[in-house]
């Protein structure tokens, strides 16, 4: 049996992956804001999580980590692709940044909340980070369509 590749021309090979590219294109554009939505209420959860008590912020912590996660799943469910943070490269920086500040949000919502006990801190921890997750993972789809060349609403 021989590979279909290899008895392709050239034309035929770029129709295919033209082709190809499309289909996906279709199901990577279903990046919607209903997916941006959850994810940044989660994030924005985990972030004010760090307000509780021991051991309640890690458990917090990690119950936010398992929403993630399954929130991910169901869309790669849903559209057939799994896309990570880590690629493209310009898309990369996007996501290490906001990691990276999302890391600083939990660490100074954990430690302002342990020294003045105020339920403010983690509130506004929260919602400030929920913003800054929307905002991030827009911006994040917007540089990953720019440089896949593909459509993402």
């Amino acid at each position: 049996m021989t590979d279909p590749v290899e008895s392709q021309s050239p034309a035929e090979a770029l129709e295919a992956i033209r082709s190809t590219r499309a289909r996906l294109a279709g199901h990577v554009s279903k990046a919607s804001w209903n997916y941006d939505v959850k994810y940044a209420a989660l994030v924005g959860g985990m972030v004010a999580g760090q307000g509780l008590p021991f051991p309640w912020h890690l458990v917090a912590t990690g119950v936010f980590v398992l929403l993630l996660v399954l929130l991910l799943r169901g869309w790669v469910q849903r559209t057939g692709v799994m896309v990570t943070g880590v690629s493209p490269p310009k898309a990369r920086w996007v996501a290490i940044g906001f990691g990276l500040l999302m890391a600083v949000a939990m660490v100074g919502v954990l430690l302002g909340t342990r020294k003045t006990g105020l339920w403010l801190i983690p509130v506004g921890g929260g919602l400030v980070s929920a913003v800054l997750a929307l905002i991030s993972s827009r911006l994040w789809w917007k540089i990953y369509a720019d440089e896949t060349g593909m459509s993402v609403r």
